[in-house]
């Protein structure tokens, strides 16, 4: 919980939202974990808001040439809390990692989409 506290506090900060009260009685929505996953690809899904998805302790083997987090076809930026610059390709995430998935304006809603997954590109 403390770190979910301190990631919502980062959002809240990237987002411009001063009023830091909204943030702590926001609660995340529980999606569950990656299905059929392949490459040690792990993480608790959650939504934070309509346009921002945390992953809490993702992993990935970093094996694949690329990987992409995907969704309805449009390829998604994400942060960590060690780097708040937005990236697109997936590096290797072992040991686990908290990220942020922050949709790009092609996407309305986190509520609009079909199927989240991370893309291997061979």
């Amino acid at each position: 919980m403390f770190r979910s506290n301190i990631l919502m506090l980062v959002l809240a900060y990237l987002l411009g939202e001063n009023n830091t009260q909204q943030v702590d009685e926001y609660d995340p929505i529980y999606l569950g974990k990656f299905q059929q996953p392949s490459h040690s690809v792990a993480g608790d899904i959650f939504v934070l808001d309509e346009k921002t998805i945390y992953i809490q302790d993702f992993a990935h083997d970093g094996q694949a040439p690329d990987v992409f987090f995907w969704a309805d076809g449009v390829i998604i930026p994400y942060i960590t809390r060690s780097n708040l610059e937005p990236k697109i390709s997936l590096e290797r995430f072992l040991p686990r990692e908290d990220i942020v998935l922050l949709l790009p304006e092609e996407k309305s809603s986190v509520f609009n989409i079909r199927k989240l997954r991370s893309l291997v590109v061979r």
